[in-house]
């Protein structure tokens, strides 16, 4: 986080979980392609920012942003409960239909475990479980010493919805 300055400002509060850097969403080549990582001045890496709007009924944002042929809209919700934080982040996808090679960047982390087709356990810092508008096809691998955690994004039918569950 950065305000005008160089300075960059840490989180306030004590519950803080560090995602992976750079973008949620890419196009691969191949499921071996390595994940975009970010530079200090690395702009729209994940996409161009286009503005967000609120929820009608929630006034939480919907941030936008377009990938290549892919228009992304981004929902994140706190979830209120006893004994951990979750985080909710939904996707909505919609691209050309002959888009083909998204994946999502669903987890990463040294040490990442599947617990179900859906579900991986990072570490022993967080759970993540992913939803998807489509059958779930992950991809384990460990690229530069981290293992990540990639979900095919199939935009056959011209859109497509992403569920990110995160608990710690």
């Amino acid at each position: 986080q950065s305000g005008r300055t160089d300075t960059f400002l840490d989180p306030l509060g004590t519950d803080v979980l560090d995602l992976p850097t750079g973008p949620a969403f890419s196009f691969l080549d191949a499921p071996q392609t390595p994940w975009p990582q970010p530079e200090l001045t690395s702009r729209n890496l994940g996409g161009r920012f286009k503005g967000y709007s609120l929820d009608k009924d929630t006034d939480r944002p919907i941030f936008k942003y377009q990938l290549e042929t892919a228009t992304i809209e981004e929902s994140p919700e706190p979830v209120i409960q006893p004994g951990g934080a979750i985080l909710k982040r939904t996707f909505n996808i919609e691209a050309d239909s002959a888009s083909n090679g998204l994946h999502f960047l669903a987890a990463e982390g040294d040490e990442v475990e599947q617990l179900a087709n859906d579900r991986f356990r990072v570490g022993d810092q967080y759970e993540v479980q992913i939803k998807g508008s489509f059958p779930l096809k992950p991809i384990i691998r460990v690229q530069e010493g981290k293992t990540q955690v990639l979900i095919p994004v199939p935009l056959d039918q011209g859109k497509a919805s992403v569920e990110q569950i995160i608990e710690w």
